[in-house]
């Protein structure tokens, strides 16, 4: 019993120690499987991603029929821009020399007027029989002389014939000369009364324009009032601040653009006085610029460009801008043909271009023509790719 029962015992654990290797063998072999499993997963999804990524890549929009420009530096002007206000330099007031009531007012605001044409018309009733006494006094003067010329002219040949004493002669010379002093008084206040009288009628002093009117019908013209405002046309000039920092820059005869927006015209213009003072408010001086053209009107809104020299700068045609909201910006391309939106910051326009401030450099590409073709993100078609 003792000894079968050992050989039992023997029998199993010799069956154990076969059994161990064969189970460590099966779990290695499952392992390796599985990684296999994994390896080829990986590569499948791997080669789908590399196919997602390649369709995405062809579904990118070809854009053809564009042109690309690429951005150089240009030589320009260098501007320095003021603004300013035109002024006439034939302006002023009308007033009264006479008081009276106003009975016409011929002219309102705004009106053209030439010279010498009558604005308004006071009462002169009273100075009309000024005139007419005048006129009575003179023709009584006159009577008086030439009755006085005729007795002196008598009593000379009397004289000469030793008829009459020297004394009677000199008192005829007298009594004559008094007479033609009475004639030139009469006649000095006769044009009196008549200078009176042309100051009823009020003129305008020089071609122009009325600017304000301060005056009605039925009012009471008092002399010295300012009743009208006169701006001469066709003698204009335009006057600008300069700080200090520009002096010795801007001389007499320095050439320069004068800018009308109201207009919408350009003009060749020079600077006609330079004012050498500096104000110490604003630390600036007063330049004049004459200026002549068909509209201009006083206190229109200027802007003058002078011209100070030379300097570098960006230039792109205007119809590359792409206006996108309140945003200002242009179509650039990149090295792999990629179109995207880049904003920029513009400056003033030199006819059908206009200047970068900032947002490109020279060598950037931008589309310059056919730009309602672009769709941004998209690729430009490029000849031979």
């Amino acid at each position: 019993m003792i000894r079968t029962s050992q050989k039992t015992s023997i029998l199993k654990k010799h069956n154990r120690e076969l059994s161990l290797p064969s189970l460590s063998i099966t779990k290695t072999r499952v392992l390796f499987r599985l990684s296999i499993l994994l390896l080829t997963l990986t590569l499948i999804f791997a080669c789908k991603d590399k196919t997602k990524s390649s369709e995405l890549e062809t579904k990118k929009e070809r854009i053809q029929g564009v042109s690309v420009s690429t951005i150089t530096l240009s030589t320009i002007d260098e501007v320095y821009e003021l603004t300013g206000n035109v002024r006439s330099r034939l302006s002023g007031n009308v007033s009264a020399r006479v008081v009276g009531e106003v009975k016409e007012v011929y002219v309102k605001e705004g009106d053209l007027v030439k010279e010498g044409q009558i604005l308004i018309k006071i009462d002169d009733s009273d100075v009309r029989e000024k005139v007419k006494a005048a006129e009575k006094g003179l023709e009584s003067a006159r009577h008086n002389m030439e009755f006085s010329k005729k007795t002196y002219e008598r009593y000379k040949t009397l004289y000469d014939e030793k008829a009459v004493s020297g004394q009677e002669f000199d008192q005829i010379k007298t009594q004559m000369t008094v007479a033609q002093s009475e004639f030139e008084r009469a006649k000095a206040m006769l044009n009196e009364a008549l200078t009176y009288q042309r100051y009823t009628s009020i003129t305008a002093p020089y071609d122009g324009v009325i600017t304000s009117k301060n005056i009605e019908k039925g009012n009471v013209a008092v002399v010295g009032a300012p009743l009208f405002n006169i701006e001469g046309i066709g003698s204009y000039y335009i006057e600008v601040n300069v700080d200090e920092s520009m002096s010795g820059k801007i001389k007499t005869g320095l050439p320069l653009i004068v800018k009308i927006d109201g207009l919408n015209k350009e003009y060749k213009a020079k600077v006609t006085e330079v004012v050498p003072s500096v104000d110490p408010k604003t630390r600036s001086f007063i330049t004049k610029i004459d200026i002549s053209g068909q509209g201009i009107r006083s206190g229109m809104f200027t802007r003058v460009l002078f011209t100070l020299g030379k300097r570098d700068a960006i230039l792109i045609d205007k119809n590359c801008i792409v206006k996108k909201g309140q945003l200002t910006g242009v179509y650039a391309v990149d090295d792999k043909t990629m179109v995207s939106y880049r904003l920029v910051k513009l400056g003033s326009s030199i006819g059908d271009k206009v200047e970068v401030l900032s947002g490109l450099k020279p060598n950037d590409k931008i589309i310059s023509s056919g730009i309602e073709k672009v769709v941004e993100g998209g690729f430009v078609e490029v000849a031979g790719r």
